[in-house]
């Protein structure tokens, strides 16, 4: 199996999961974990092969989501105690507002074109 990039792959979802276990048929001798991976079930995980090239770098990218929850335990940890749970909301309400004003404000990559190419 060659390498390929992402922007490259035209393979749909039930091609993507057949790759991935012809990767792990090959290194499961070395590393036994993988084995644990090769279950129907995680065929899931390769849906997001079924839409357009563009839009695949949007949906595997969590960063926005990782980058919120991370700014919310360091919030809640330097604030050791709170009054009551609205103070709590309030606080990751304020968080997520100042987050809104400054990181998230960009748009999402290449949104625009593939909403037009529908």
């Amino acid at each position: 199996m060659k390498y390929s990039p992402w922007r490259t792959k035209s393979a749909k979802s039930l091609q993507g999961y057949e790759h991935f276990i012809t990767f792990v048929n090959r290194w499961e001798k070395k590393y036994p974990v993988l084995r644990k991976y090769k279950a129907q079930r995680n065929i899931a995980y390769f849906t997001y092969m079924d839409f357009p090239v563009e839009v695949q770098r949007c949906i595997y990218t969590t960063n926005w989501i990782e980058r919120l929850n991370r700014k919310y335990k360091r919030t809640i940890k330097m604030r050791a105690a709170m009054p009551s749970s609205q103070s709590v909301l309030f606080l990751l309400a304020s968080v997520a507002m100042e987050e809104t004003q400054t990181t998230y404000r960009r748009k999402v990559y290449q949104w625009r074109c593939w909403k037009e190419s529908k």
